[in-house]
């Protein structure tokens, strides 16, 4: 994947930094208004992008805000493991070989360590949505 993550919680996408609080105006201007947009009256707003590309790599990304402040990002790097990847052939095995991989680079970025000062990240498998994903959250 091209994107970094740091231990600072920051994540950079096509030069681009991403950190705690941002507003969401701030991620409009990074990657532009073609999102969905969701605005809920508890105080969170829920920013979608899909086939994002970053290098040569695409991710579906997602930015909750709580109070228009960045509090939490999933990623989800549009990884295929063969040239057959649809619904018809969907499987859990796949889906936890994906969060193997996500586990495998967030190591390589971060090390072991998945908690800090200023929040986490790890990879995770949501049976409910049937897809692994990074999602970083923070305090």
């Amino acid at each position: 994947m091209a994107m970094n993550i740091t231990k600072e919680g920051n994540i950079e996408i096509n030069s681009s930094i991403i950190f705690k609080g941002q507003h969401p105006d701030d991620i409009h201007k990074v990657f532009g208004l073609q999102s969905s947009q969701d605005v809920y009256h508890n105080g969170w707003t829920y920013i979608s992008y899909k086939c994002l590309e970053s290098g040569n790599d695409k991710i579906d990304i997602s930015f909750r805000f709580y109070k228009k402040a960045l509090m939490r990002i999933d990623l989800i790097p549009l990884i295929t493991l063969n040239s057959d990847n649809h619904w018809d052939n969907w499987s859990e095995t796949k889906e936890f070989k994906l969060k193997e991989i996500y586990d495998e680079w967030l190591t390589s970025k971060i090390g072991e360590k998945r908690k800090f000062s200023w929040g986490g990240i790890e990879s995770i498998y949501d049976s409910r949505s049937y897809n692994s994903r990074i999602v970083l959250i923070y305090k």
